[in-house]
């Protein structure tokens, strides 16, 4: 305590006492209690010199409660999730931030700030943090009021997880222009995001956008960020400032241009995937014998864009990569988003902000415990390890919204096959590629020995010749990080002697050991997109396969429950449909391999009841091909199983049968029929 501080601690005493003469008496007798009768001179009334100062003493160690900022964290069974709510007076708004309490199926309630205690009693005081970059006292400027971090609003709410995904979506549509799969896959990735520090996971995938200048990356994440809770844009990512607003905020962050970074940033983003990883750095307190080290925990969700994939591929296998390489051609995107633009798109955005704090709410303590599908596993055997991990992240979601089913296996592939051309063009990419195009090459494979083992190589000499000088410092190092083994046998080699006569002499080469099986396979799942596609080729045909023997399987069985099933939704449709043939080759039906014969088409036509259907997706059914959009004849004893999986559906509402002839839906009203459109 300074002099000053201490003098004017004094004199604030002195005269507080010199009012209230009945406390000072009283404090005075506590005190004579205590040291025994003073031997100062009789009671004046006042306390002494050496009285008042210790108890200014007393006063100044007294413990004053922590205070601690944070925007999202749970205590003793309650969920808090700051919130920044916007009061309109006069021509001004006005904002507070405070935490909304849910949790335990308790009603929501809001709260300025927490009380707690730490490990020693001592009492901490939790707060809403504040806004970045402002002081309290800068909101009453009005010019000086911008969000940087996109605080959410109260929770707002929604009618369905399907809705709030087409809003997203369609905000997303509305001032960006993304491709179709990127689009599909964006507004899960956010929905995701809104829960991560919940969530029960060991990472969280990246985004990666990359593309030339020019071609919306800005536009896209400025977008994203607008409808995120906590949401943060930034232009720069150092690793000084990103330890501290991870700490404070745990935001949702999105860098544009995050251009090639150093060791230490490359570190940072990896840790941002990794939800055990802890970045350290070493402390000054060290001197006064605390802890040496202090660990920030950085997890969660980050987007990034740039120009061009890392030089490191391990950050490129942990994201889903987003392509904006293409020519923006849509015209009814707003050019520049200003004014009356501006005010539409924050309000838009604040809006998808409350429902998605409605989302975190009504699934904070349900996501962990959902049962994530099986229909992923087909792909684990056939794509290489981190990747199937990214891939498998939206399990839970699509849990959640079943409508993206049937779009989810398009938009699956579509970033499998992304992934893999975004690492091909790494450097580490770029060498494997080459190694698997040589590989075969029987100009480029020599044999040799190594203590008496015999191993198959390719002369290093080759890869140079194809990646070029600027990459042959790099060739040993990448193919060391890639699982190959360099060597430099003794190779046995000829020439031509003194006579003109062939002669064999040794020299050392530098050599690439030829990989195994298991290793080739690696590589082409990670680095060889043709072979990617012919891996997921191969997948949808054992699909179809199993669903061929599916088929068979259940008509030996005589599959009654599932006929059963269909009977009962279309008994309606069948007493109504009596006139109408039952023939499988109506001009509705679906094309016909040349394979099959009149015979078995008419004895399977006769074996069973057909009724119409609409195919929802394109398949194949005992040699027919169903395509998309048609309304054709197809076995009911088949068809439960796939109105489940969502091909096929009812082509007409209830009390509704379809026409072939006028290709309308009928009602079969009292009186006559009645026809409806479609």
């Amino acid at each position: 305590m300074s002099l000053d501080g201490y003098s004017s601690g004094m004199n604030w005493y002195k005269n507080q006492k010199n009012t209230r003469k009945r406390e000072r008496r009283r404090v005075n007798e506590m005190l004579t209690q205590k040291r025994g009768p003073s031997d100062k001179g009789p009671d004046t009334g006042l306390d002494s010199e050496d009285d008042i100062e210790d108890d200014v003493k007393n006063i100044s160690k007294q413990k004053k409660p922590s205070i601690v900022f944070k925007t999202r964290f749970t205590l003793n069974g309650k969920h808090y999730a700051e919130i920044h709510e916007i009061f309109q007076m006069s021509e001004k708004s006005f904002g507070t931030y405070q935490f909304v309490v849910y949790g335990n199926g308790d009603r929501i309630t809001y709260t300025k700030e927490v009380e707690a205690y730490d490990d020693d009693g001592n009492q901490v005081i939790i707060k809403p943090a504040p806004q970045i970059a402002q002081q309290k006292l800068d909101r009453i400027f009005e010019n000086d009021s911008f969000e940087f971090l996109k605080f959410p609003p109260g929770p707002i709410n929604y009618t369905s997880e399907y809705e709030l995904y087409l809003q997203i979506r369609n905000f997303i549509h509305k001032y960006a222009q993304v491709r179709e799969e990127d689009e599909a896959l964006l507004p899960l990735w956010t929905m995701k995001a809104t829960l991560f520090d919940i969530l029960r996971e060991t990472s969280f995938p990246l985004i990666h956008i990359i593309a030339p200048y020019g071609k919306g990356k800005s536009r896209l994440l400025q977008t994203m960020t607008e409808i995120t809770p906590y949401g943060f844009y930034l232009i720069n990512l150092s690793a000084a400032p990103l330890k501290r607003v991870s700490q404070l905020y745990s935001p949702i962050l999105y860098v544009d241009e995050k251009g090639q970074m150093d060791n230490e940033t490359t570190a940072l983003i990896n840790s941002k995937f990794n939800r055990n990883s802890v970045y350290l750095n070493a402390d000054k307190e060290i001197q006064r014998g605390f802890s040496a080290l202090i660990g920030y925990k950085l997890y969660g969700p980050m987007a990034m864009a740039g120009r061009t994939p890392f030089r490191d591929d391990a950050i490129e296998s942990k994201s889903f990569q987003i392509d904006q390489n293409f020519e923006l051609t849509r015209e009814d995107i707003p050019r520049k988003i200003k004014g009356e633009i501006l005010e539409e798109f924050e309000r838009e955005g604040l809006e998808i902000r409350g429902k998605l704090l409605q989302f975190r709410i009504n699934w904070c303590e349900k996501i962990n415990s959902i049962q994530s599908s099986k229909f992923l596993q087909k792909y684990e055997s056939h794509l290489e390890p981190r990747l199937f991990e990214i891939i498998s992240f939206f399990e839970d979601i699509i849990e959640i919204i079943p409508e993206l089913k049937k779009d989810f296996t398009k938009m699956l592939e579509y970033q499998i096959i992304r992934n893999v051309e975004v690492a091909k063009d790494t450097a580490n990419g770029l060498i494997a590629s080459t190694l698997l195009s040589i590989i075969g090459n029987a100009e480029n494979t020599i044999q040799y020995e190594i203590g008496g083992r015999e191993f198959a190589g390719i002369y290093l000499s080759s890869v140079y010749e194809e990646v070029g000088q600027n990459y042959a410092k790099q060739t040993g190092k990448i193919l060391s990080a890639l699982g190959l083994k360099t060597e430099r046998p003794r190779i046995k080699l000829t020439r031509k002697g003194k006579n003109e006569e062939e002669e064999e002499y040794f020299k050392r080469l530098s050599v690439v050991r030829l990989p195994d099986e298991v290793k080739l396979k690696e590589l082409k799942q990670r680095y060889d997109p043709e072979f990617v596609k012919e891996e997921l080729a191969r997948i949808s045909q054992d699909d179809q396969t199993s669903l061929d023997d599916e088929d068979d399987e259940d008509n030996e069985k005589g599959d009654s429950v599932n006929k059963e099933e269909v009977n009962r939704k279309t008994l309606q449709q069948k007493e109504e449909s009596s006139t109408i043939s039952h023939s499988p080759h109506s001009p509705l039906s679906p094309n016909t391999n040349s394979n099959v014969t009149q015979e078995s088409e008419k004895s399977y036509a006769q074996n069973n009841d057909w009724q119409y259907f609409k195919v929802k997706e394109s398949f194949s059914f005992r040699k027919y091909t169903y395509q998309k959009g048609n309304i054709s004849k197809f076995p009911v004893v088949e068809a439960g199983k796939f109105i489940e999986k969502g091909f096929l559906e009812l082509p007409c509402p209830h009390g509704q049968i379809w026409d072939p002839t006028s290709k309308e839906c009928i009602v079969i009203a009292k009186g006559g029929i009645e026809s409806e459109s479609h």
